[in-house]
């Protein structure tokens, strides 16, 4: 398997999938989304509140924390459409029904050894933003020099932190092998890719996947809808031909696994107003 597929499923499943082992979600609880639940206020309806926003956020990343698209929050806030940005201490009106913790500064201090990059990835922020937080500093980083991070308390799950329920259980053969190398290789005794609240299909022609394929696929989605809660459409649209060959082309010595896969992901839609109440008295609850 290889390309997006594969890509996707690496950054969900630790470890090879075992055709031969139950499909279950294993993952550990994530610490900072038990953080993030108990810090965030979970509404019943949806109500105005007021952002307060940080240093490099963006409207991407506000919309990403409240459940909102980025549109939504350029139509409430009359800002000015693709182009529209933000600056730290604007304020921002957004319609949600969850008020997380706000993202906080924190000061981390190089220890021997480190780099940009492996402290942005330790600490979940990009690599430019980390150097723009500490711009007058310049070169690589040196034992006690300290730097400041601004971090979201819920990454990387600001948006689906309570777990969803199991799917029912997938039966499948597991004698289904893939056989040589990615340029030319041949699927032995393929599965056709059930239909599975998991995800939905492409065509059924190019739905066709080796035993261990399809295990680590249900793995992977399985953690996905369970242990981060994403309830949105996962659309797999390529992944073999019954015999092997890519998808995309008429020649049938094409790996067998080499994949096309195309994820759909849809926030489920919700009635909102399309512009926020005039102010009465007091101010909307901070963030």
């Amino acid at each position: 398997m290889s390309g997006a597929l594969t890509a996707l499923l690496a950054l969900i499943v630790v470890g090879g999938a075992n055709p031969d082992a139950p499909v279950t979600a294993t993952v550990a609880g994530d610490p900072a989304c038990a953080r993030l639940l108990e810090q965030t206020r979970f509404l019943e309806e949806p109500e105005w509140i007021d952002h307060a926003v940080r240093p490099r956020e963006t409207l991407w990343q506000i919309g990403v924390r409240y459940g909102v698209t980025r549109e939504a929050l350029v139509e409430w806030n009359e800002l000015e459409g693709v182009r529209a940005r933000v600056r730290s201490g604007n304020r921002l009106k957004v319609l949600t029904d969850r008020v997380p913790p706000p993202r906080e500064r924190i000061t981390y201090t190089a220890e021997p050894g480190d780099d940009w990059g492996e402290v942005a990835i330790r600490h979940r922020v990009n690599l430019d933003d980390l150097r723009a937080w500490n711009w007058k500093k310049t070169g690589s980083l040196e034992p006690g020099m300290t730097l400041a991070i601004w971090i979201d308390p819920g990454a990387p799950r600001t948006v689906h932190c309570r777990r969803g329920e199991p799917p029912p259980p997938l039966e499948f053969r597991k004698d289904a092998v893939s056989r040589g190398y990615p340029s030319g290789g041949r699927l032995i005794r393929g599965i056709l890719v059930p239909l599975s609240p998991l995800w939905k299909r492409g065509k059924k022609d190019e739905m066709w996947a080796s035993s261990h394929t399809l295990a680590t696929m249900i793995e992977a989605f399985t953690r996905l809808r369970v242990d981060s809660g994403y309830d949105g459409e996962v659309f797999v649209g390529t992944v073999s031909r019954r015999k092997g060959g890519n998808p995309g082309r008429t020649n049938r010595t094409a790996p067998a696994s080499t994949s096309t896969f195309v994820c759909r992901c849809c926030r489920p839609s919700r009635s909102r107003p399309t512009r926020p109440p005039r102010p009465s008295t007091g101010r909307p609850s901070g963030s």
